[in-house]
């Protein structure tokens, strides 16, 4: 059973990532947009994708499917055809009913609200919560597999497929998520965990190697 960290390990960690995000801050274009709707389709389009994959597809969704009124007008094959390089084209229905749920449910806007937005087609819990904290101004704590991972490292955790659903990194991630700089924390752990602690983790160039509980075993 993990022990809740102390105040003083969370400050630690939560200064040093962000400190490490401020200099390392990968531009998309994506995170500067204030079309909440370009947003959502990014976060959409990041499930299981390389930010870099996703850039090119990104900007030619944006501009074939500018808003959700052309969405929600366009056909299914055309979708699947701007999405075909990522993969999982599966997406193009999903994208598709989103247009018209947009429409038909919020007049097009895209809603500021955790519920209603894992009701749109697509939109699961992390990108619920990606788009809350990054387009909304709200606080809360990201989780996907390279999160786990980073966490698991970092406090040995032994984690696998589900870990990201249990309580314990519920709790966790709820924890190291500051109240304030939360938007360049959520960022700072994105970029981290594309560039340092991967898969095979970079161990030296780590901010937070002093502290990792898999880096004093031995990275």
């Amino acid at each position: 059973m993990l022990k809740k960290p102390k105040g003083k390990t969370i400050r630690y960690i939560r200064s040093r990532l962000i400190s490490w995000g401020k200099k390392h801050f990968r531009n998309f274009p994506w995170r500067k947009t204030q079309n909440r709707y370009h947003a959502l389709i990014a976060e959409i389009l990041l499930q299981r994708t390389r930010a870099e994959q996703v850039l090119p597809v990104y900007r030619k969704f944006i501009k074939e499917f500018s808003s959700p009124v052309k969405l929600a007008a366009a056909k299914t094959p055309d979708i699947r055809r701007t999405i075909k390089s990522l993969g999982l084209t599966w997406r193009a229905m999903q994208l598709k009913k989103l247009g018209v749920f947009l429409m038909k449910l919020y007049g097009g806007k895209v809603p500021c609200n955790y519920e209603k937005l894992i009701g749109l087609p697509g939109v699961g819990p992390y990108a619920a919560s990606a788009f809350l904290s990054f387009h909304c101004g709200k606080r809360y704590p990201i989780i996907d597999s390279n999160v786990v991972r980073l966490y698991g490292r970092l406090f040995g955790l032994e984690v696998g497929p589900e870990t990201r659903r249990s309580k314990i990194m519920k709790d966790l991630a709820n924890a190291m998520t500051p109240e304030g700089d939360f938007k360049a924390f959520n960022y700072a752990l994105l970029d981290f965990t594309g560039k340092i602690c991967k898969m095979k983790p970079d161990c030296i160039r780590s901010p937070l190697k002093w502290i990792c509980r898999m880096k004093r075993k031995g990275c």
